[in-house]
């Protein structure tokens, strides 16, 4: 677990990403916190079983782009936010015929 978290830093460092002091580094589990500017992604690695689990999550991660394959449905609240829009259920129709739009009505 230790070596992922060496590889881990060695890839993140050209982007900018510090691995913090302190954390937890075994064979067992690790746990390492990288930052930049304002933001973190934590590591986390654990063996056990006889298989390997890596967790990376933080707010560094957060994707800000369009996903392939085309418009998918999202919640109304996200469509909101999507389109600028203030809070009310004054856009609920032109929210649900794009959504329908998305995903054809089965018969």
């Amino acid at each position: 677990m230790a070596l992922i978290a060496e590889k881990v830093t060695a890839e993140l460092k050209p982007f900018g990403w510090i691995a913090q002091s302190g954390g937890v580094r075994s064979e067992e589990y690790t746990l390492v916190t990288f930052a930049k500017e304002k933001m973190e992604i934590s590591l986390r690695a654990r063996f056990g079983n006889g298989k390997a689990t890596v967790n990376l999550q933080g707010d560094g991660l957060l994707w800000n782009k369009s996903l392939p394959g085309g418009k998918q449905v999202i919640s109304y609240e996200a469509w909101m936010r999507e389109n600028k829009l203030p809070a009310s259920l004054e856009w609920l129709g032109k929210y649900e015929s794009e959504m329908r739009a998305i995903v054809p009505k089965k018969d």
